[in-house]
Order: structure tokens, then sequence, then C-alpha cells
């Protein structure tokens, strides 16, 4: 409105001053055009001035978390049972304390400015973010050490690395009988008012911010590492035995088989438990002397292959005892030279072969190997 009414009145004005106009560079400009751009100019800063802060700001903001799902335990689920060198096990939230919401504002103006002026829109955008501070218990305690953390299947943290601002902390409970309580717990909860939840093996991660898994908490895996006394076969074994009330054992026999990693997830007997490792470490279990023996399972051989068949070299190529002597592949034909990478890859033991027709090289000088010589040596020829 100020901007119409400054030009009409500019025009007259600048009519009315000069008349004539002004000349410049061979054009004459008329008063009355410079009075309406003197004028559009002073009414457009008045109707920035009267009407800019009136314009409604844009407003937008960011999701917000209504309500935060877990899964989270039950009165009764089992704690799972673990053995071996190295065990991934997944865990379960025993405790979640409050969600934090952080609200971040930032505002930016659009339009304005120019010859003309004219009003500016400004816009602001609030975004949320959330971290929760939590306790997921792993398995029965106690454990030597934490490995790896997987959360939906991406390695989130190694031993001996930071957590590059995921957390602001991460505190593991072996599970031993002398754990205290967790102060990260303490200070949700109070002081003297948080079990130790000794002989479980669990972990704190102190304000994990759920951004970059969607605002939602993620699917945690853990890799933990357990005490030497169980890390072997016959610890497994002996120690599912005495939980069921059968012992004493016999696992000598077993002592040098190593366990990679065991889980028992749920409860159920010692005779389940027991049956996966019998199947993947192949021993047997009997009554000897009103006890029960473990036994590895030991089969006769049914054939023997002669060193000779199998190439009697050695690591560097080069033929042993045996092959100077002459006591070649019945392919090959007795004193036929050989090459290098010939008397390295011989390893036939056909007891026919085959003639060859094709034109054997200085290497071979005149010999006939077989189809499995041929396949072996690494010639051009063959």
């Amino acid at each position: 409105m100020a901007t119409l009414a400054f030009s009409v009145a500019g025009g007259a004005l600048g009519q009315s001053l000069l008349p004539a106009g002004v000349s410049l560079f061979g054009q004459t400009l008329g008063g009355a055009a410079i009075g309406q751009a003197v004028g559009g100019l002073a009414g457009a800063a008045v109707d920035n001035v009267l009407f800019g802060a009136s314009l409604p700001r844009q407003r937008v903001e960011g999701p917000r978390l209504s309500e935060l799902r877990v899964s989270g335990s039950e009165y009764g689920s089992a704690i799972p049972l673990v053995y071996g060198a190295a065990c991934r096990l997944s865990g379960t939230v025993i405790w979640m304390g409050p969600v934090a919401e952080r609200k971040s504002t930032r505002t930016e103006t659009h339009g304005g400015g120019g010859k003309g002026g004219g009003s500016s829109a400004k816009t602001t955008t609030t975004t949320y973010s959330y971290d929760v501070s939590l306790a997921l218990g792993l398995c029965q305690g106690p454990v030597r050490a934490l490995r790896r953390i997987w959360a939906d299947g991406r390695l989130l943290w190694e031993a001996g690395q930071e957590l590059d601002g995921l957390a602001a902390g991460l505190q593991l409970y072996p599970g031993d009988a002398a754990q205290a309580p967790s102060p990260v717990i303490e200070s949700v909860e109070g002081a003297g008012r948080v079990p130790a939840y000794r002989g479980l093996a669990y972990l704190v991660l102190e304000r994990l911010e759920l951004g970059p898994f969607g605002n939602r908490l993620p699917n945690f895996t853990f890799e933990v590492a357990l005490p030497p006394e169980r890390t072997r076969l016959s610890d497994a074994l002996v120690d599912l035995c005495a939980r069921a009330g059968v012992g004493p054992v016999q696992a000598l026999a077993l002592e040098g088989q190593p366990l990679r990693g065991y889980a028992i997830p749920r409860l159920m007997s010692a005779r389940e438990a027991i049956e996966p490792l019998q199947r993947a470490y192949f021993f047997d279990i009997r009554e000897q002397d009103g006890q029960l023996a473990f036994r590895p399972l030991v089969q006769a051989a049914q054939t023997r292959i002669p060193a000779e068949d199998l190439g009697a070299f050695d690591a560097d190529g080069r033929a042993t005892a045996d092959f100077a002597e002459g006591r070649r592949c019945r392919g090959w034909p007795a004193g036929a030279p050989m090459s290098t990478a010939c008397r390295a890859r011989w390893r036939c033991s056909m007891p026919t072969w085959r003639a060859t027709t094709r034109r054997g090289c200085s290497r071979h000088a005149g010999a006939s190997p077989c189809r499995a010589a041929r396949r072996s040596c690494n010639c051009r020829c063959c």
C-alpha cells in the first residue's frame, strides 16, 4: 500500500521539481519517472517496517518419541549357561532408566533484501534426540571379559576401542560372588534399593544414543570370554553332570579337547545338553566302576597309503631319498628326467596310466605321463 502511494506522490513531486527532466549520457529522464522510482523505494521500506513483522512464521518440528518399546525379561526366564573359550549370545534388558529428551531449535530467514526491500519469512525447525541408560543380562557368571558388541548385526564396539559418542559409558559386571550394585542404576533408583545381581553377568550402557538406530533400541549381540576353568570339553561335561546330581564322573580322556563355544539358552535336562556336544566331538558315555566315563570314539584305520604314493618330498620341493633311488610312480618311466615343478607336484598313485600323444618337451625327454600327472604338472607341454 505504501509503495503505491509513495510512487504516485514521488511522481508528482518529481514532475514539479524537475519539469525538464535530467540529461544523462545523452538520454533524458523525466522528473516524474525519477520521482516514482524514489517514492517506490521509500514506500517499500515503510511496508516492510509496518507489515513485515506480522507475516506468519513457518514452524517445522521433527518426529518425537512417544513410547520406547523394549524386549524385557519376564519372571521365570532362563539365564543362559555358557561354556568354551568365547561365546556369542544375545542380551536381555533387565533394567532401563527414563528416556531423556533433548530439544534443538534452528531458525532460518528467507527472502527480503535486494533493491526493492520486501518482507522476509522465517522458518523455525525443531528436532528431538533421545538417550537412555539400560542394563542387559548376558549369562550365568562369572565371565572373564567382554570382546565385542553388535547392534542390528553391525559391529558397534570391540575390546580396546572407544564408543565413538554412542554412549557415555560401558561397564561389565562379571557375575561373581563379590560384585557390587551399579552406580548408574543407583543414581536413578536410589542407593540401597538396587540388587547386585550376583551370579549374573550383565552390562550397563550409560546414556545410549537412540538416533543412530531410528529412535529405538537395537537388537544387541555380545561376545564374552570365559575363565580357563570353563574352556574345555571335560569342564562342561563335569559341570553339567554335577548340576544334574550325577557324580563323580570320569572325563580325563577328554581333557585335551578345547571347546570353542556352547550356550544352553533354556531349561533342559543334562542329557539334552550333552547330546549336541556328543555329536560334535564324537565321544561315548559308558558306566565304569559305578561311574559315568566319557571316552573318545576311536576307529581303526581302514587302509594305509604308502609314503611313496603320497609323494615323498620335503616342504621346499626337493626329492627325498626314496625319489633319489628311483622309486617313482609306475605311471612315469624309470630314468625319465623331471622338471623341478614336476618333482614338487608329482602325486600320482594310479595303478594304470595312459600314454599321451602330445609332444614332450626337453624336460620330459620322451616320457609318457599318466592323466593325473598331466593335471598336476605345470609345464606348458602338459
